[in-house]
Formats: C-alpha cells, sequence, structure tokens
C-alpha cells in the first residue's frame, strides 16, 4: 500500500500541473465542446459552417437545407440589397422584377395576394379589405395618386420592410413568392401585366383563310346569368353560326376559353370559368361538331385584360373566348 503523503504530493502535483496548463490557453478559447449544439447554432442558420477545428463537427454543416416553402434566417433579401431607408432611392424605383412574367407567375401571384395581403388591401386592391374595420388602418388602393406609379422595387420593398401599420412580410413569403405578388399587385395598379383584349368574333366578318393558330376571339354575344352557367337564349344566335363555321371548315379546331372577374373565391371563379366553357362546347357538340374538335378550359381571373376596379371593367374581364388551336 502507497504511503498516504506519496499520494498527496502526487495529487498536488497533478492539480498544479493543470492549473499551469489552464493559464496558459487562451482565455477567450473555451476549450473542447462536449454539447456542441449549445455553442453552435444548429436549428437557425442554414448550412452553417463551423470553423471551430476542436469541435466533432468542425467544417460540416450542423444541418440540412430548411423545409421547401419555409423562409430561411439570414439572406432573406438574396440580391435586394437596399435597406429600410432606400425606399424612394433611385436605385430601388428602378429596380426591375427578377422573376419573368408569365400566366402561371401571375396565377400563383393572385392566390399568394389574396393569402397574405387582401384582408388589408381588399381583393380588388381597394385598401377595404376585412380588417380595415379597425379606423387605425387605412391603406390606400393600388390605384391611387400615391400608389399607382409605384415600381417593382418600391412594390418589394414594402413587401419587404412594411410601411406605416403593416409589418415586414419576409418571415412569412419566401423572395419569390414577393414577386410574383409584385406581378399582381401591377395588375391591380391598373397597368403592367393584362393580357391584351381580342377582338370580337363576328360571324359576317369570319375569314378562315386570314385565321392563324393561336389567334383569339371574344364571343362577346354568348351570355350567361350572374354566377350560373347554364347558356342564356340570346346567345344562341351567334353559337349556331359558329357551329356552321365549323361544319364549313372541317380542319378547324377550337380552344373555348371562360373567364371572370376577381371577384369572390378564386377557386370558385376558375369552377365557374371551365363550367360556361364546357357549357359552350356542349352547345357546339349538339350541334353536330365533332367534340374532339373542341376544347373546354377555365382560367377563372388569371388572365385580366381590364383592372377589376369598376363594374364596367370587371364586365369586360367576364368574357368567352376562342382560340384557334388547328387549322
Amino acid at each position: 500500500m502507497k504511503h498516504p503523503k506519496n499520494i498527496l504530493r502526487f495529487g498536488a502535483f497533478l492539480g498544479l500541473s493543470v492549473l499551469a496548463a489552464s493559464c496558459g490557453r487562451d482565455l477567450n478559447d473555451p476549450g473542447v465542446q462536449y454539447a456542441p449544439e449549445m455553442y453552435e447554432s444548429i436549428p437557425y442558420d442554414p448550412y452553417k459552417q463551423v470553423s471551430d477545428s476542436v469541435t466533432p463537427f468542425a467544417n460540416h454543416q450542423t444541418m440540412q437545407a430548411p423545409p421547401v416553402g419555409t423562409v430561411p434566417r439570414g439572406g432573406f433579401l438574396e440580391g435586394f440589397e437596399f435597406p429600410d431607408t432606400a425606399r424612394m432611392s433611385e436605385g430601388v424605383i428602378g429596380y426591375a422584377n427578377p422573376i419573368p412574367f408569365s400566366e402561371t407567375v401571375l396565377a400563383e401571384g393572385a392566390v399568394l395576394y389574396e393569402r397574405f395581403c387582401a384582408v388589408c388591401h381588399g381583393k380588388g386592391g381597394k385598401g377595404d379589405g376585412p380588417i380595415t374595420k379597425n379606423p387605425a388602418i387605412k391603406p390606400q388602393a393600388y390605384d391611387s395618386d400615391l400608389l399607382k406609379n409605384y415600381t417593382d422595387g418600391q412594390i418589394y420593398h414594402t413587401i419587404v420592410y412594411g410601411k406605416n401599420a403593416m409589418g415586414s412580410y419576409t418571415s412569412q413569403v419566401d423572395y419569390n413568392d414577393r414577386w410574383k405578388i409584385v406581378h399582381f399587385v401591377k395588375t391591380l395598379q391598373g397597368r403592367g401585366n393584362l393580357e391584351k383584349a381580342a377582338p370580337s368574333f363576328k360571324l359576317a366578318e369570319a375569314n378562315f383563310d386570314a385565321m392563324t393558330v393561336g389567334d383569339r376571339y371574344q364571343l362577346t354575344e354568348v351570355y350567361f346569368n350572374p354566377q350560373d352557367s347554364t347558356l342564356r337564349k340570346d346567345s344562341k344566335k351567334l353559337l349556331d353560326g359558329l357551329a356552321d363555321f365549323m361544319s364549313q371548315h372541317a380542319s378547324l379546331k377550337l380552344e373555348i376559353g371562360g373567364h371572370t372577374d376577381a371577384d369572390g373565391d378564386d377557386a370558385a371563379n376558375m369552377a365557374l370559368s371551365r363550367a360556361r366553357a364546357a357549357a359552350v362546347v356542349a352547345y357546339l357538340a349538339d350541334k353536330g361538331v365533332d367534340a374532339a374538335r373542341l376544347t373546354a378550359t377555365g382560367y377563372g381571373e388569371t388572365k385580366p385584360i381590364a383592372a377589376n376596379d369598376t363594374p364596367a371593367n370587371k364586365q369586360l374581364n367576364r368574357r368567352t373566348e376562342l382560340k384557334v388551336n388547328e387549322k
């Protein structure tokens, strides 16, 4: 058995050695991380690189990519480098939307707008959403003198940083979706990406030889009752003539497209537009047109030809069109 004094001497020597070693270390170095999750931000910073060589996760990613559809912390502006104070700067005003416009983008922007914006700004962008019953919240209409000339960059800047009673939406809407909303807001301003109105289809002027694939014509004499897909009797004169025109030109194939204004639920508008297009196709088929030559498509409110801001403009958007698919 070892002498107790020797054990005490060894213990004292070991303690002094540890103390001397610790005094010689960099006091800013925490040493080995036995629980690195307590030191390194794992759940909040996507793809964070740990540079401390003493950790078990040194130079490795500490987490996977953020789930699809979520907004990762940090880098939420991506290419948009302007601070909150730069709203009216030339850079912000001239900043162009990096997301190319398309019908799909506009449709997605309309859904996102209703989800995040319509509660304040209203479905038509008139600043009359349900939350504005609170007198402290009175957003401007998008086609007002104040906002009608807001550029892509200014609209995006407002989404990112907020304005007045509106807070930032960076944690709710990701980068690409913000720009899709910008596309849709421009239609509510009464400018920007509106569909070009097609000419009316007039039987007396119909010229098969002049038609080309992709040509569109409005069936301005096709009528439905409000929120209904039943053809009115005064629609049948034009459709009877269209059926005769197709029987004379057997190679002609058409798409019948239904369109609505922006009032009401998006999904309901889409369903109504499809039902109306299908009603026209069914009528033409009943008049002897081969159904294989006809396609019914519903576009809902996604292809406006006018801003949905007045009864007259909304009436323009509630329309039925034909498009030449083949000839």
